[in-house]
Order: C-alpha cells, then structure tokens, then sequence
C-alpha cells in the first residue's frame, strides 16, 4: 500500500506538469525529478526511438526504397509507367503464388486434383492456402519493385474486405 501512495501522486502530478510546459522544460523538469526522486518516479518526456530511428544507415535504406505514391496526371507517360509497374508486380505475384499454393495443398494437405476437374476438397484448400501466400507476396514483390506503400494498403483492404467486421 506504502507503494501505491508514493508512486500514483508522483506518476499523476508529474504528467500534469508536463502537460503544461513546453518540451524544453518538460526535460528539465524530469532531470531534476530524477536527481531528487525515487528512480519509481521517473517519467520519459521523450518517446522512445523506433528501430530506424536508432539505425540511420537503415532508416536511409528503407527511406530510398519506399517511394510514396504519387498522383500523375490521367494519361501522362509517368501514368501509364507506374501503371505498368503495378501490373507487372500483380502478375508476378499472381503467377508465383499459384505456382507456390499447388504443392504446398498436395503435400501438406494431401490432396491431388486441380482447379478445373479436381475435386470440391482440392479447390477450396487451394483457395484458402492461395489467398495468404498471394497477400505475402504481393506486399514483398511490391517492396521490391519499390512501390511498397501501395501494396500493403491494397493486401491491408484485401483482408479487411475478407474479414466481416464484428
């Protein structure tokens, strides 16, 4: 109980403090909390560092290989360029997966068949073993082909529109 009084009025009235000052005092102000109080007390002022933030060399990487979506004018040639990219990147995705789904159901489900004359069992498995794999894909091969943003909002609506809201 002696933990409770002493850390709930310390953690409250230091969030409160920090709430109205500017950033700059905000670090002051828990530096010298810090020197006079309990090491409990203690409130970072500051949000701790993502993984890219404390890696520039990779944080300039991933920066170089995520182009942010850009809306040309309809029917300009820079249009028609990252259109073609994007179908580029839906074919090899397509193609790979499907060719990626058909063993993994042979073997690992253990049914033969196809898509076409196969039994009801095989094209259901392949559909539902096809569907994440493709979504896996699409968000890689867009990566690489440097248009990552748009295809992980697309694999990320893919899902949502799969998945009924409770």
């Amino acid at each position: 109980m002696s933990f409770l009084r002493r850390i709930i009025p310390a953690l409250t009235g230091v969030a409160r403090q920090q709430a109205q000052r500017p950033a700059a005092q905000v670090n002051q102000v828990l530096v010298r909390n810090a020197a006079t109080q309990p090491s409990s007390t203690y409130i970072r002022a500051t949000p701790r560092k993502t993984f890219l933030q404390r890696h520039p060399t990779l944080e300039k990487i991933w920066n170089k290989w995520q182009v942010q979506p850009v809306d040309y004018p309809r029917w300009s040639r820079q249009w028609w360029w990252e259109t073609a990219v994007k179908w580029t990147v839906f074919a090899i995705t397509g193609s790979t997966s499907a060719f990626v789904a058909r063993p993994f159901v042979a073997k690992f489900v253990g049914l033969e068949g196809s898509l076409k004359d196969g039994p009801w069992t095989y094209r259901i498995a392949s559909i539902v073993a096809l569907t994440p794999i493709y979504s896996v894909m699409l968000m890689g091969v867009g990566t690489a082909f440097r248009r990552g943003p748009f295809f992980i909002a697309f694999a990320k609506n893919m899902w949502t529109r799969m998945i009924p809201r409770v």
